[in-house]
């Protein structure tokens, strides 16, 4: 478990794709060191899709200072941007 403050932006480099980041500082870490850098990059149609939602992709990358900021990198693709639409495919990899 991890306590600290977290700063965070992300900016609309186009309608369509979102660029976001934050830097995360544990106060009291429990065991686990204090730093943590997560980044990433979300894309889905900017326009209305209607009921059936549309095509999205996401990607995200988690460094943790407690594994000498190697972590995770995560890819969700092909999904829906609407609640109805629950069909996601994703791909996960650790270097911990």
């Amino acid at each position: 478990m991890r306590d600290g403050v977290v700063f965070g932006a992300g900016y609309f480099w186009t309608d369509s794709l979102r660029l976001y980041g934050e830097v995360a500082v544990a106060a009291a870490s429990g065991g686990a060191e204090p730093g943590e850098i997560q980044f990433g990059f979300e894309w889905m149609q900017a326009r209305n899709t209607g009921f059936r939602g549309g095509p999205f992709v996401a990607v995200n990358c988690d460094l943790r200072q407690e594994v000498d900021y190697n972590g995770t990198f995560r890819c969700n693709s092909a999904g829906c941007g609407e609640s109805m639409c629950v069909a996601r495919i994703s791909a996960s990899a650790a270097n911990t």
